[in-house]
């Protein structure tokens, strides 16, 4: 299993990014015996399927050769499920939204990110040949900003921004985005 997470640092050109995280591993029901199975649960991120169809052959080869090294009865079976494509913002109309909300709500309150490896299926508006632009809107207290510290991520059971300041600004980007996109020609 160790082996798994050598993938991308020794498979994959680091300028391609890629991520395999083992979320859970569950097997057996007490200490002393050995199970008849075991189920790792894995997510695989890459902004290029090539590089993610490479992630997903790079494990199977792994665990193909770890089942043979032990001996095992039969080789892992693997299935493929519930994956999205990494979301594609659509660069003109990411440019001219930040232009809008920066406008409409102070340049302060609008940063562009960089590009990020979380999953979300709202990858497929934009596999379906929509113009499409991801945003995330969210408030944290100034105090935890200033802090330096890492905030934790929108997947992160710890993840909390502050309702009421979150609410409003996501309606109030919402009313800007979309009056601008309705009212102006394109």
């Amino acid at each position: 299993m160790l082996g798994i997470q050598t993938i991308v640092s020794r498979e994959t050109n680091p300028l391609s990014p890629a991520v395999i995280t083992v979320g859970a591993i569950h097997g057996g029901t007490v200490a002393n015996i050995i199970p008849d199975q075991v189920q790792m649960l894995l997510t695989v991120r890459a902004f290029d399927p090539n590089v993610r169809e490479h992630l997903l052959a790079a494990i199977k080869r792994q665990l193909d050769a770890e089942a043979t090294a032990a001996d095992a009865p039969a080789m892992p079976s693997i299935k493929i499920i519930g994956g999205t494509d990494a979301v594609y913002n659509d660069p003109e109309l990411t440019a001219h939204i930040t232009e809008v909300l920066g406008r409409d709500l102070g340049a302060g309150s609008v940063r562009e990110m960089p590009a990020q490896m979380g999953s979300e299926d709202f990858s497929q508006y934009g596999r379906a040949g929509a113009k499409a632009v991801l945003l995330h809107i969210g408030a944290v207290d100034p105090a935890e900003l200033a802090s330096g510290r890492t905030l934790p991520g929108l997947h992160s059971p710890q993840w909390a921004p502050q309702l009421e300041p979150t609410l409003r600004s996501m309606v109030t980007a919402e009313v800007v985005v979309l009056t601008d996109l309705f009212t102006s020609p394109r």
